[in-house]
């Protein structure tokens, strides 16, 4: 019995050691204040649950730190922004360039190594204001100096084009390598640029044609248009117009508005497809529509050079004589009529969305609408005269 009772005794003097030595673990504290032992899984004052202990962070340096540090204790470093609260990138990227702007700058201001690489575009290509690229080259070379693929492209662009810094081609092609290892489409675009002119690099088509390829197969317009320019001018390639078509149609239903005013020249020369200037103006609207204004050079010419006149399903032609306006259309055949109308000697014409309009010599601000064009059947359209109020039909010629 004594030996039972002594056992029983050691036991229970083994446990209250126990529970000593886990109360004197470090205590914590709920939100409200109360301070309780490291034991309790509940504030004893007031039922909070006990937050869960969070894993240290580790700096790029290797420093191990508390996970609530905001600054590692050892170099300076500020702790990484969980990339699953990049609240930014969503406005961001569907360039909204002002809504994003704060977020971006807070999320830098956290050390979001992306934010700080986005805060150097707006520096660079002046989303909001006007460029500062000194200030954009500090920003992406910050973000360089932590291994982020676009900070490495922004400042191999930045020697490219010589923005915050000297032009030096060959830093550039550095940069864009680097860029380009680490998976960033653009420096991969561009450094297949430098090769093919030869730029900081020694001119290599074949290495240019296989980088512009990487960033094609990664849906990169620019790098679709450059890859398309090589097959047209039949650069490492054998030239092949309906492969440019394609890249460029591709590039085009991503939105981008070059490939959609290459699409125009082609059309307009008929190089691999059958030459229509109807297709090639309506390249050039929508390149002229998406912001190229080299595009709506090229639309305005087609209108005023010849008379080329567009509708839906129509091309025309127009010539004009001692007051008389000739009118030839073609779609699968020929128009030709004559229609009557009285100028004034000096007038310009000039022609717009189907509509061909007049200016007055004495007063050269003044445009007043001639005519309208309307497709009734393949053999069959009808042209009305709003100075004579009237509607002229013009059938196919036989």
């Amino acid at each position: 019995m004594k030996k039972i009772l002594s056992l029983l005794l050691a036991l229970l003097m083994l446990f209250s050691m126990s529970v000593v030595a886990l109360a004197e673990g470090e205590s914590w504290t709920c939100s409200n204040g109360h301070e309780n032992p490291s034991v309790n899984q509940f504030c004893g004052k007031c039922g909070e649950a006990k937050p869960e202990e969070e894993e240290p962070w580790i700096c790029s340096n290797g420093h191990e730190n508390p996970s609530n540090n905001t600054f590692c204790t050892t170099c300076g470093e500020k702790h990484p922004v969980d990339i699953g609260e990049q609240i930014w990138k969503e406005p961001f990227e569907n360039k909204e360039y002002v809504t994003a702007l704060p977020l971006v700058q807070e999320a830098a201001d956290q050390g979001d190594v992306e934010a700080i690489a986005a805060l150097a575009m707006y520096e660079i290509y002046g989303y909001v204001a006007e460029p500062d690229y000194e200030k954009g080259l500090d920003l992406a070379q910050q973000a360089a100096n932590a291994g982020n693929a676009r900070g490495l492209f922004l400042v191999g662009r930045c020697y490219n084009f010589g923005h915050g810094t000297t032009q030096d081609y060959r830093k550039a092609a550095e940069w864009y390598q680097k860029a380009a290892d680490a998976g960033d489409s653009w420096a991969m675009g561009n450094l297949g640029s430098l090769y093919i002119y030869g730029k900081g690099v020694t001119q290599d088509y074949q290495k240019a044609k296989k980088l512009l390829e990487e960033a094609a197969d990664l849906g990169n317009a620019d790098a679709m248009n450059s890859l398309a320019g090589l097959y047209c001018d039949g650069k490492g390639v054998t030239q092949d117009y309906l492969r440019a078509k394609e890249l460029w149609e591709e590039a085009a239903d991503l939105g981008d508005p070059t490939a959609m005013s290459n699409l125009g020249w082609l059309y307009y020369n008929g190089h691999g497809v059958a030459q229509d200037y109807k297709t090639s103006m309506e390249w050039y609207k929508k390149a002229a529509d998406n912001g190229d204004s080299g595009a709506a050079e090229a639309y305005q010419k087609l209108l005023d050079a010849g008379g080329i006149i567009t509708s839906d399903e129509l091309v025309g032609y127009w010539t004009s004589n001692n007051g008389m306006h000739t009118f030839e259309m073609k779609k699968d055949g020929t128009f030709l009529t004559t229609v009557p109308y009285t100028g004034y000697t000096g007038d310009t014409y000039s022609l717009d969305y189907g509509i061909m309009s007049f200016f007055y010599s004495n007063n050269p601000g003044e445009k007043t609408r001639v005519l309208k064009f309307k497709m009734i059947s393949d053999k069959e359209v009808e042209i009305y005269s709003y100075q004579t109020k009237t509607t002229y039909t013009l059938y196919k010629r036989r």
